[in-house]
């Protein structure tokens, strides 16, 4: 499965309603929580993504670690509820540029991963552990894969080939053989 780069960045995930009159919990998918300032529009994508619908936002507002929004007609308890799940999405042109030498996420997932041109499988997803991230390979017939993400690790990172180059620690592939 070769997965192609979104024309969509998620910036938050939609959580349950606040209060009876449509205001939606929305938990920011971005380290940069000021992506949510000046918002006036984005998109609601479905949590499996085959949905996607323009909507403007009335009001935004921080409550401790997520914000409360409210769109146009959005206006019950129950409407918002509706959408619990759903991804709050902006067009990615519109996404915050990332320094050099960082991805998104989403790019890189379905990415192939290499030693020595030996393929070890296919990043399945990224595990953000706080200290350093860890990629998750899925080899066909064989245990996942982790590989911490480090500059002696991950040598080269080609989004347009969707391929990874890695060099892994002595020991690391017969782990999990």
């Amino acid at each position: 499965m070769v997965r192609l780069p979104r024309d969509i960045v998620h910036i938050g995930r939609i959580g349950a309603p606040h209060g009876v009159r449509g205001e939606i919990r929305v938990f920011p998918l971005t380290e940069d929580p000021s992506r949510f300032s000046g918002l006036s529009a984005c998109l609601l994508v479905s949590p499996d993504e085959k949905t996607r619908r323009p909507v403007e936002i009335l009001s935004i507002r921080t409550q401790g670690s997520h914000f409360l929004l409210t769109f146009e007609g959005i206006l019950s308890k129950e409407a918002a509820q509706t959408l619990n799940g759903f991804f709050l999405s902006v067009p990615r042109e519109e996404a915050i540029p990332l320094p050099p030498g960082r991805h998104f996420i989403f790019d890189l997932v379905g990415c192939e991963v290499f030693e020595a041109e030996q393929r070890l499988g296919q990043l399945r997803d990224v595990l953000q552990t706080g200290a350093n991230d860890v990629y998750v390979v899925e080899r066909s017939g064989k245990k996942d894969l982790l590989i911490p993400v480090t500059r002696e690790i991950v040598r080269t990172i080609d989004i347009a080939s969707r391929r990874i180059d890695v060099v892994l620690p002595e020991g690391l592939l017969e782990i999990y053989e």
